[in-house]
């Protein structure tokens, strides 16, 4: 597993969802993010580890 870090972008274009669905399966808390920096501007990552365990739980 990689522990690379992907955008939201990303993570939807991985998916073939749109960035708004992607962006509630994590305020949900079905897929886990990370926010870079402190401030309300700060880019959210999702590792590719926790993306493929999201994948492999059937979250879909």
């Amino acid at each position: 597993m990689s522990n690379s870090y992907l955008s939201i972008s990303q993570v939807a274009d991985e998916l073939g969802l749109g960035t708004t669905t992607v962006r509630g399966y994590i305020a949900a808390g079905q897929l886990k993010a990370s926010k870079l920096g402190g401030g309300k501007t700060s880019p959210i990552r999702v590792k590719r580890s926790d993306l493929e365990a999201f994948v492999d739980a059937g979250a879909l």
